[in-house]
């Protein structure tokens, strides 16, 4: 049913991009339908290309950030993310920021469990960059737990690495993936 779902959802958007290729929400659309099915290259030309057609639609930003996470790609990530920052308005002035919640729940499918977002962005911009910077914050820490991970799996007696893995979880706010730790050093 859900393959069978998916392949109608292409179908529809990809005749709908053939007539209509100036509308960016078609082609996050198609994106969105192409990440689904791991076809990350080419869900992240659609959400490129929706960038072209439309620069400060936040949510095109935040797809390719995902796409490019999912891709390992985290430094172009960052940057994307950065960018998407940029797109917010100024700390204080009330203005709706338009990310749905599925944009945000969609972190759920990258490693860190503190990406898994279900919040409605349409508050106050401080409260948007600071969930952005969240995210950037994460996206950094990643990349020294898998090293203290492989680490881990290399030498298991290595009391240094559980010790700032530890160290950079609790960075990540992750309390259960320390609570283990520790009991593994234990």
């Amino acid at each position: 049913m859900r393959l069978e779902s998916r392949q109608t959802e292409y179908s529809l958007y990809s005749s709908a991009l053939s007539i209509n290729q100036r509308n960016g929400k078609l082609y996050n659309n198609m994106g969105r339908v192409l990440e689904n099915v791991d076809r990350y290259d080419e869900a992240l030309h659609h959400y490129r290309k929706a960038i072209e057609i439309e620069p400060e639609d936040v949510r095109s930003y935040l797809n390719v950030g995902r796409v490019l996470t999912n891709l390992r790609r985290y430094k172009e990530a960052e940057d994307i993310y950065r960018q998407a920052k940029t797109l917010f308005p100024e700390s204080g002035v009330e203005e709706e920021v338009h990310v749905t919640p599925a944009t945000c729940s969609s972190f759920s499918t990258w490693p860190p469990s503190s990406l898994r977002m279900k919040v409605v962005w349409k508050k106050r911009t401080r409260e948007a960059n600071s969930k952005l910077k969240q995210i950037l914050q994460t996206i950094r820490l990643f990349i020294p737990f898998q090293l203290y991970r492989e680490a881990l799996t290399l030498r298991s007696d290595f009391t240094n690495a559980y010790l700032n893995r530890g160290d950079v979880l609790l960075k990540m706010n992750r309390w259960a993936s320390i609570i283990y730790i520790v009991i593994n050093l234990l």
